[in-house]
């Protein structure tokens, strides 16, 4: 039996909008207040792909779910020669519309896409463990976990690890975070 050609699920704005709205609303209901933190790069290294210096000096509060109730994954803390190592990962989930309602809409943002995804690198501040994590990977893509509903990607999921602080400069306006 086929589908019902009377109902297009995939090129409907109205229900589009509706499936967002709702879940912009269950974030808000069941997420946490967060800052995102963007990553600016002040010395990067182009033959590496790597940046020697970093700088944050920005803080934006956005709302956001945490998708692993179980707690921190990743691999278990362990006893190296430097010392115990931690590898706490997390994932966290926010809507593609109130990312973009953040406005990054500097030329360096909009030429890395930064206004239209979060981008690896950047932090997230969690308050409620007062703890930074940095973006190792964002979820964009029709594969693996994320699934169109209706045709339009409602949101990003963004793996996270524990920052590990190497000397970076830190001038958000946020004491929490300074």
């Amino acid at each position: 039996m086929a589908t019902n050609p009377y109902f297009n699920n995939f090129s409907s704005a109205a229900d589009q909008g509706l499936i967002e709205d709702l879940f912009i609303e269950a974030i808000k209901m069941y997420g946490q207040d967060m800052y995102y933190i963007p990553r600016t790069l002040v010395s990067e290294d182009t033959l590496m792909g790597d940046d020697t210096y970093s700088e944050f000096n920005d803080a934006r509060m956005i709302e956001i779910y945490i998708k692993d109730v179980d707690g921190f994954s990743g691999e278990v803390d362990v006893i190296s020669r430097f010392g115990l190592e931690i590898h706490d990962e997390i994932t966290f989930t926010v809507a593609v519309r109130r990312y973009r309602e953040l406005d990054f809409s500097t030329t360096e943002d909009i030429a890395d896409g930064r206004n239209r995804i979060p981008k690896e690198g950047d932090l997230i501040f969690f308050p409620l463990v007062e703890s930074l994590f940095e973006i190792i990977t964002v979820a964009d893509q029709p594969y693996g976990d994320i699934f169109y509903q209706t045709g339009s990607l409602q949101g990003y999921d963004m793996k996270c690890v524990l920052f590990e602080y190497t000397d970076q400069k830190f001038d958000t306006g946020v004491e929490a975070i300074d």
